[in-house]
């Protein structure tokens, strides 16, 4: 079948048309299917809010997959939580926040297989992998092959002018 990306943020902290947003950028870059839901807890010392996308790409499409991956992560209050195959459900990927919600047995396995994990990866889902762990880029650096260069923004020189 092919691949499935989940996002997640707290629904308190954007705006209501985030939701629009994402799944534009998914059929942008060509997704099977994008679908939102919602985690809610009742506990108040710890109110949970959040809504989960659930983004389906084709076996074919890993390269519009991580532009897909390089574009979310640009937007603020944004997790990818797991990216995973869906013909065997293999998870390639797991955000900290997700491994601390599913049982220990199953954290421990998928942190203690990490290696073999890894050496099983084909070339595109490694790319795409990569492409989640990456840090987030700042907007005001160009990060070239070779350097790393940082330019004050325009507000930052008409201050100091």
């Amino acid at each position: 079948m092919g691949y499935t990306i989940e996002i997640s943020y707290n629904i308190h902290k954007v705006d209501d048309n985030l939701y629009t947003t994402i799944s534009n950028f998914a059929y942008q870059y060509n997704c099977l299917s994008c679908y939102q839901h919602y985690e809610m807890s009742g506990n108040m010392k710890h109110e949970k809010s959040n809504s989960v996308i659930t983004i389906n790409f084709d076996y074919d499409a890993l390269t519009e997959c991580s532009k897909f991956v390089h574009h979310i992560k640009q937007l603020k209050h944004v997790q990818i939580e797991t990216f995973y195959t869906t013909d065997n459900c293999k998870l390639l990927y797991a955000s900290p926040y997700y491994l601390k919600s599913i049982s220990h047995v199953q954290s421990n396995e998928y942190s203690q297989n990490k290696e073999r994990r890894e050496r099983s990866y084909s070339e595109g889902e490694c790319i795409v992998v990569n492409q989640i762990r990456k840090d987030k880029k700042r907007s005001s650096t160009i990060i070239d092959e070779n350097t790393t260069c940082e330019f004050l923004s325009i507000k930052n020189l008409k201050k100091s002018t």
